[in-house]
């Protein structure tokens, strides 16, 4: 074969090696120097840096039959020269050509036919087949490169959707906010005036008033109450939402607040004939809670226990001391509630048995409401309940006694204040807040200047040095509330200034904060919260 390609004019070498790779053969070799490696392993021929990649080659020319397409640089006479290898599995032997191109390592091929035909049939078959594989991978390459292309675009596009959507449902979250801070102040507005006007009839008038019309008078304002209970359960969902459920703590007795809550869910049980019985297992304690949040609380879980209770049964309401906690149960004789269906309760919209035992409806949102209540006061709720046996909710309290507050038994604590010494301007335009303000400072002796406008209580201000607090509505006819904080700061930087406002939502108390106001108070006023508040300023 050697002597008899003197004709053949490709530059390369063509061996004839067993399977395992040992060369047996020159077939073809221009420069004449491929002889003294008969008998050792192919890789010998190739230079030391590509003999990983000789290793490679054989690998998939003993494994698939054929390997095309290698570049490797071997040892011709005195000179490195890289050479394109194609190898071909014939029976039991392994034809390798290495030529200056892949081109003509085939064209070597087709000269093999000359020699023997059916070797070279089976070597055009195997590099057809072989190029046929690749051209197929590659198309499957840029197929998948287009379908993961467009297979983006479409993400990107759905991505850029899905924003538009959530802006649109922030936006719409924000008003739907905004119209229940709109809905809190018209409702809650003139159900504040009936119950603190009726809070100082009963403060003022209980020694005139016969007995029965005093009780007239608690039930006004046990009602009025509890409709600013159901107005504040609509609006907690989106504080929460928002972030912004604000606890208004301070030192309540407990065993009282659940001893008045009780009584006044006993006419809803009375509808069913279900008795409640509250047992007390601790002396009286006062904690330091927000009152409403709590209360909020205690009729959330007896009206549940209640709505799912049958007729003629019992609900049992228990507190007892545990540690440095409190702890309170609740247990009725109702419908129960599946095991795997516990948990669940407590996330917004629950709708696991929102009807009662006599289809009373319910929003799914309560629980909810009172995990985070419970929650935010440093204490845990659960519950434990088994189908047509009853449910029984648990929640926990931390214990913050203030033994000073604890001794102090006077109901109207707030009378014994003497600020005749100071002076407050009041800048209100609801004559009915007005008014009930003046009222509740009047035992105090404070001498209160009153504004209408805010223009005009700027006035004031400048006319009488001798004030010693602003009390500030920010929604005012003329001018707004945060402007006059501002213009009061700039001149006045250590007057107090106490903010009051009915827009829970808005983020009018955390703005008026930022703008430089000391303090606030949420509508409707409580009596007492207001006289502690300006407590801290005044005194």
């Amino acid at each position: 074969m050697k002597n008899s390609d003197s004709n053949y004019k490709i530059n390369g070498i063509a061996l004839l090696c067993n399977k395992d790779g040992v060369i047996k053969k020159v077939l073809h070799d221009t420069p004449g120097s491929t002889d003294k490696f008969i008998g050792k392993l192919f890789v010998n021929l190739i230079e030391k840096k590509n003999r990983t990649k000789a290793m490679d080659f054989l690998v998939e020319l003993q494994s698939e039959g054929i390997a095309i397409n290698y570049q490797m640089n071997v040892w011709m006479e005195k000179d490195i020269k890289t050479l394109s290898f194609l190898g071909i599995s014939l029976k039991n032997e392994l034809l390798i050509t290495g030529a200056n191109s892949q081109e003509e390592a085939i064209k070597f091929t087709n000269y093999l036919q000359q020699i023997n035909n059916e070797q070279a049939n089976t070597i055009r078959k195997l590099v057809k087949e072989k190029y046929q594989f690749r051209n197929i991978i590659e198309q499957q390459k840029e197929q998948s490169y287009d379908d993961l292309t467009q297979l983006n675009n479409e993400l990107i596009n759905l991505q850029r959707e899905l924003s538009k959507k959530n802006a649109e449902l922030k936006r719409l979250n924000e008003t739907k906010n905004q119209f229940l801070g709109m809905a809190a102040h018209d409702l809650r507005s003139p159900l504040a005036v009936i119950q603190s006007y009726t809070q100082f009839l009963i403060e003022k008038s209980s020694p005139l008033l016969p007995e029965k019309h005093q009780k007239f008078l608690d039930t006004i304002y046990s009602t009025t109450q509890f409709m600013l209970y159901l107005i504040e359960d609509m609006l907690d969902i989106s504080k929460i939402e928002a972030g912004k459920l604000h606890l208004n703590k301070k030192i309540v007795d407990i065993t009282e607040l659940i001893k008045n809550n009780t009584e006044l869910n006993k006419s809803l049980a009375s509808k069913k004939n279900i008795s409640i019985n509250l047992k007390i297992n601790t002396h009286p304690l006062k904690l330091y809670i927000d009152s409403h949040k709590i209360e909020q609380v205690f009729n959330n879980l007896i009206s549940n226990a209640i709505k799912f209770s049958y007729p003629d049964t019992t609900i049992d309401i228990m507190v007892t001391q545990e540690e440095d906690m409190l702890l309170f149960s609740f247990h009725d004789e109702g419908i129960g509630i599946k095991k795997d269906k516990q948990q669940s309760i407590f996330l917004p919209f629950s709708k696991e048995n929102s009807k009662g035992t006599q289809e009373e409806p319910g929003t799914g949102l309560g629980l909810m409401i009172v995990k985070q209540i419970v929650e935010g006061h440093g204490g845990k709720i659960w519950v434990e309940s088994e189908v047509n046996k009853g449910s029984t909710f648990y929640f926990t309290l931390p214990i913050k006694e203030n033994q000073e507050v604890k001794n102090n038994t006077n109901k109207n604590s707030y009378y014994p204040y003497n600020w005749t010494d100071k002076t407050i301007l009041l800048i209100e335009d609801h004559s009915i807040s007005k008014k009930l303000i003046l009222e509740i400072l009047k035992s105090t002796g404070v001498k209160i200047i009153t504004s209408y406008y805010g223009k005009e209580g700027l006035q004031n201000l400048k006319d009488h040095p001798e004030i010693n607090l602003v009390l500030l509505d920010l929604s005012l006819p003329d001018m707004s509330g945060f402007d006059i904080i501002k213009h009061i700061k700039k001149s006045y930087k250590d007057l107090p200034v106490i903010i009051q406002t009915a827009h829970v939502l808005s983020g009018e108390k955390e703005k008026a904060l930022l703008h430089g106001a000391n303090n606030y108070i949420t509508k409707p006023i409580e009596n007492q919260s207001l006289i502690d508040t300006l407590k801290k300023y005044l005194e």
